[in-house]
C-alpha cells in the first residue's frame, strides 16, 4: 500500500425523510481541500461508544453557519492515500464549540463533537415487496439502501442459501434485521448484527476465515510492538500502525512482528482510534482486537 497522496475529506449533509421512507439528501458541503483539518474518531462494536472531534483550522463564514445550525445532521469522513481510501465515519455532528482564536490572533478554529448516529438508524422504517423467491441477504441489502445506512460485513457473515418467497414489510429496519435473526435462530451459528459507527455492522463469530485478511506489519506501517495488556481484569490485544483504510470494526488482520513471535498471528478487530491531520503528522490507527 502506498503511503504517500494522503486524503481526508469532511462533508456535512442535511437528509430529509422522503415519502417511501428512504432518506433523500437536499444538501451536502464539502471542507475545503487546502484547510488544515485534525480528526479524532473512537470507534468500537461496543453499544453507544462511537465518538471524537472535528477540527476545522480558518474555516470559511458560511462554513461556520452551516455547521452549527446543522447539530444532529450527518457528516461524512473519507481518508486513505491516492486511489485507496475508505469511508472511516458516518455519523451525527454533535456539539459545536465557540469558535476559538489561537494565540497570535491570525487563525481560527471550528470544533464540533461527532456522535453514533444511532438514533436515526434505529428511527429508519422501509416498505419492501417481492414476488417469488428472494435471498434473506437481498431482502437485508435492498432495506439498508432504502434506508440509506450503509453495512459492512453483511455478504461475508450471512448465509447466501436461506431464501424467502413473496415477502412484504412495512416497519422499523432495527426490526426487520432482528428478526431475520431471532426467526431463522441465526444467533446460533455465531451471527451478529448492530448499528455501528453510522452503519449497520455483520459479524460472524464462529467463522472468520471468509472475509478478507489485512497484514500488519513493519512494510505496512506498524509502529509499536503489539502487546497484551490487562483491561478489567480480562486481556488486551492493542496494537500501533498507520492508517490502513481497509481496517474497520470486524476486520480480519494478520499480525506479523519481528520482535515478538508471540504477539504474531490472525486478530479480529474490535476498536479504533483514529488520528488523522492534513498538515502535520502521519495518518495514524490505534488497534484493539481479539483472536480469530
Amino acid at each position: 500500500m502506498n503511503l504517500f497522496n494522503r486524503i481526508l475529506k469532511v462533508a456535512i449533509i442535511r437528509q430529509d425523510l422522503g415519502v417511501d421512507y428512504s432518506f433523500s439528501t437536499t444538501v451536502r458541503r464539502e471542507i475545503a481541500a487546502d484547510l488544515k483539518v485534525e480528526v479524532s474518531i473512537n470507534a468500537s462494536n461496543k453499544k453507544n461508544t462511537d465518538g471524537g472531534h472535528v477540527k476545522i483550522w480558518n474555516a470559511s463564514k458560511e462554513t461556520c453557519e452551516f455547521i452549527k445550525p446543522n447539530v444532529g445532521g450527518i457528516i461524512e469522513i473519507t481518508a486513505g492515500y491516492g486511489d485507496e481510501s475508505a469511508m472511516i465515519f458516518r455519523g451525527a455532528i454533535g456539539r459545536t464549540l465557540p469558535i476559538i482564536v489561537d494565540r497570535d490572533g491570525t487563525e481560527t478554529i471550528l470544533k464540533f463533537s461527532l456522535g453514533s448516529y444511532i438514533d436515526k438508524i434505529k428511527n429508519a422504517r422501509v416498505s419492501l415487496a417481492y414476488n417469488g423467491s428472494v435471498t434473506a441477504e437481498q431482502i437485508l441489502r435492498d432495506a439498508l439502501n432504502k434506508a440509506g445506512v450503509r453495512e459492512s460485513g453483511l455478504k461475508e457473515s450471512f448465509p447466501s442459501k436461506i431464501e424467502v418467497r413473496n415477502f412484504s414489510y412495512a416497519g422499523g429496519l432495527v426490526e426487520l434485521i432482528q428478526n431475520f435473526i431471532e426467526e431463522r435462530k441465526l444467533g446460533k451459528m455465531g451471527i451478529r448484527a448492530y448499528p455501528k459507527n453510522g452503519m449497520y455492522i455483520f459479524e460472524n463469530e464462529t467463522n472468520s476465515q471468509g472475509r478478507e485478511v489485512h497484514e500488519v506489519s513493519a512494510a505496512t506501517g506498524l509502529l509499536d510492538p503489539p502487546r497484551w495488556v490487562n483491561d478489567d481484569n480480562k486481556p488486551v490485544y492493542k496494537l500501533k500502525t498507520l492508517l490502513n483504510p481497509k481496517i474497520s470494526i470486524g476486520s480480519v488482520i494478520n499480525v506479523i512482528s519481528s520482535l515478538d513471535k508471540k504477539t504474531e498471528g490472525r486478530f479480529v478487530v474490535s476498536k479504533i482510534d483514529y488520528d488523522l491531520t492534513t498538515h502535520d503528522d502521519d495518518f495514524m490507527m490505534k488497534i484493539e482486537a481479539k483472536q480469530a
